[in-house]
């Protein structure tokens, strides 16, 4: 479960399903294991938006998606 996500009320599979991609795509950007297209990025804004009922900025994604992988790699380093 992501912190940022749980606090706004969203999961990964909400998003991965409103955006039509599997879990698994949506956590590997989450994780780091894969860097999502500025496309996919502008996707998850839109289904973000639809699930929040609000605006929801690509550059705010993108932001969120920076600041969970850098924490979740902080965390694996400590946990080393």
């Amino acid at each position: 479960m992501i912190t940022e996500l749980k606090e706004m009320g969203l999961t990964q599979s909400m998003i991965a399903r409103e955006m039509r991609v599997n879990r698994q795509t949506v956590n590997q950007w989450f994780t780091g294991e894969r860097t999502p297209s500025a496309r996919s990025v502008n996707k998850m804004a839109a289904a973000m938006s639809v699930l929040l009922g609000k605006p929801y900025p690509p550059a705010e994604a993108y932001t969120l998606i920076a600041k969970v992988t850098e924490r979740k790699a902080k965390e694996k380093s400590e946990n080393e």
